[in-house]
């Protein structure tokens, strides 16, 4: 799997995705994409509130291992 640039492609409506945040020393961080009518952006998945994060680089989830 290849980082994404943002400027490049988002990934699809509420979809969980690794995500790469500006000025974060290139950490990935757990989160997800929305794209409804008001609301378009990138969430964390550790936040109860709707932070919407700088995002310069996604890529999909890994599958989780079979063992």
């Amino acid at each position: 799997m290849e980082w994404i640039n943002v400027i490049d492609k988002l990934p699809k409506d509420d979809q969980t995705v690794l995500m790469i945040e500006k000025g974060q020393d290139g950490i990935p961080v757990i989160g997800w994409y929305e794209d409804k009518d008001c609301i378009h952006g990138f969430y964390p998945a550790h936040s109860f509130q709707a932070i919407r994060m700088h995002v310069t680089h996604w890529m999909a989830m890994p599958k989780p291992p079979k063992d």
